[in-house]
């Protein structure tokens, strides 16, 4: 092995684990980028999208860095959805025009059971959470602590970023 291949390698490995640590740090924002960018590649003629495509506010730039995005189109290819068929610039101000990967759908009916699931995960979740919160809000429905009692900060709600 050439020196070239093992410092490719070792980058690779570190770029990897990036977005293993961003990814699971913002679960939500990648399940909710993965609708995203399933729904676009639906919704497109020839069936191929970028994450641009798949990004409601171009103009916006994402305060966490956004480093969790890349595990969006990852999972999905490694899990035979999308295949890569190019790439272009970003069209988002905040990439600096950099590159970003235009993807084509592999298999429409298994994408289109992924979106249905993830969108009844996160439809669950969501009603999980406002439960939660109806239950808290009644006094003495339980013995332990709130939520707006351990964490002040999120009294208005839990922030986006």
């Amino acid at each position: 092995m050439t020196p070239e291949i093992k410092l490719r390698d070792r980058g690779e490995a570190a770029k990897l684990l990036g977005m293993t640590l961003a990814a699971n740090a913002r679960h939500d924002r990648v399940s909710t980028g993965k609708i995203a960018l399933l729904r676009a590649l639906l919704a497109s003629a020839d069936g191929t999208a970028t994450i641009d495509d798949a990004t409601t506010d171009l103009a916006e730039s994402f305060g966490d860095g956004g480093k969790w995005r890349g595990t969006v189109c990852r999972t999905l290819a490694m899990a035979q959805l999308i295949e890569r068929v190019g790439v272009e610039k970003s069209e988002r101000p905040s990439r600096h025009r950099g590159y970003v990967t235009r993807w084509q759908l592999v298999d429409r009916r298994r994408a289109g059971l992924l979106l249905t699931g993830l969108v009844a995960a996160m439809d669950s979740r969501l009603s999980t959470a406002a439960e939660l919160a109806k239950s808290e809000a009644t006094p003495g429905a339980t013995g332990a602590a709130s939520v707006q009692q351990s964490f002040p900060q999120f009294k208005e709600g839990i922030p986006d970023g």
